[in-house]
């Protein structure tokens, strides 16, 4: 969803008020990432939550 909206890592980290390495971190699966997070991060991308769900059962079923 990041690179789809264009945006590096650090373009959304500091669309978020987070560190880089939050986002790469949380991205490559080494950090959790909450709910209430990942709508945020949804939001950032122009996008929305509901939006990345549908996404993620997609790659899911291929």
């Amino acid at each position: 969803m990041r690179t789809q909206a264009g945006l590096s890592p650090l373009q959304l980290a500091e669309r978020l008020g987070v560190k880089e390495s939050a986002v790469t971190r949380g991205e490559a699966g080494t950090r959790r990432v909450g709910v209430l997070e990942l709508q945020r991060w949804a939001f950032a991308c122009g996008s929305t939550l509901e939006e990345f769900g549908r996404r993620l059962e997609a790659r899911a079923l291929q």
